[in-house]
């Protein structure tokens, strides 16, 4: 199912909207692969390097900002665990601030959050693969309004390209 083929994506929230239009009209199994080769490029030397690196005042490190693209995939995959099984709970939202405070994080590499993050990724594609048309459309409610099972699985890549974006131009290039 493509990007295009997300149910009510004009009504969708600007929240939602932002990381969505950050990703090209593909399959969501394609855009899972893709995003997947992302994180396998990461350049681990230099990242390493710039481990403890923050661009500005308050900014993550890059191991925080590792972190928190692991802690927002294991999120986003019980959001949409939950959704596919139609469950009408709201899924809450979670505070990243407070995560990545309390992530203890100093004593783990980049390459060590890489391959932690690649491991997520994986779980998430696998659970993409068991999904048929019908739970991909399946919408429901989570804190920040309304989505389909296959609107929150793009939402999930755009955030990982925002972040990986933000990477590039103000950790790499700095």
């Amino acid at each position: 199912m493509k990007k295009s083929q997300i149910p009510n994506y004009l009504q969708l929230n600007d929240y939602f909207q932002y990381y969505i239009n950050l990703l090209e009209d593909i399959e969501i199994d394609q855009a899972l692969k893709d995003s997947l080769q992302s994180i396998e490029e990461l350049e681990v030397t230099q990242l390493a390097e710039l481990r403890d690196y923050t661009y500005a005042e308050g900014k993550w490190t890059v191991r925080q900002l590792l972190l928190h693209l692991i802690d927002t995939e294991r999120i986003f995959a019980a959001r949409i665990t939950r959704l596919a099984r139609k469950d009408t709970l709201i899924s809450p939202g979670f505070d990243e601030v407070l995560f990545n405070q309390n992530a203890r994080y100093q004593h783990r590499t980049v390459q060590d959050l890489i391959e932690e993050l690649v491991s997520v990724r994986k779980a998430t594609m696998a659970m993409f693969k068991g999904f048929d048309e019908g739970t991909l459309l399946f919408e429901g409610e989570i804190t920040t309004g309304e989505i389909s099972v296959v609107g929150l699985g793009f939402m999930l890549l755009g955030h990982q390209k925002h972040h990986l974006r933000i990477l590039e131009e103000r950790y790499l290039k700095h």
